[in-house]
């Protein structure tokens, strides 16, 4: 089997999250013949989101970084041409 899916979101998507609706994690696997989908505890998945939290935190950063560089990319090409233009 390998794993298709793992999915951590609200029970029901359409309210907002609390105690009524909780987050869940939920693992698909499959192989050629069959499919599961098996709902994690609680406990398991917060530590699942303990265990990715430094990656998230990391790659969140490195996004950010991204864009900042590549708007002032394009403020400083934006000042040549106005440079150019005078």
């Amino acid at each position: 089997m390998k794993l298709t899916a793992l999915t951590i979101a609200p029970k029901h998507s359409w309210n907002p999250v609390g105690a009524k609706n909780p987050l869940r994690a939920v693992v698909k696997l499959n192989n050629e013949t069959s499919s599961v989908e098996v709902v994690l505890s609680d406990e398991s998945m917060r530590r699942m989101l303990a265990l990715v939290a430094d990656e998230i935190a990391a790659a969140a950063k490195a996004n950010v970084g991204d864009f900042v560089a590549a708007v002032a990319a394009i403020d400083a090409d934006k000042a040549s041409v106005m440079i150019g233009a005078e």
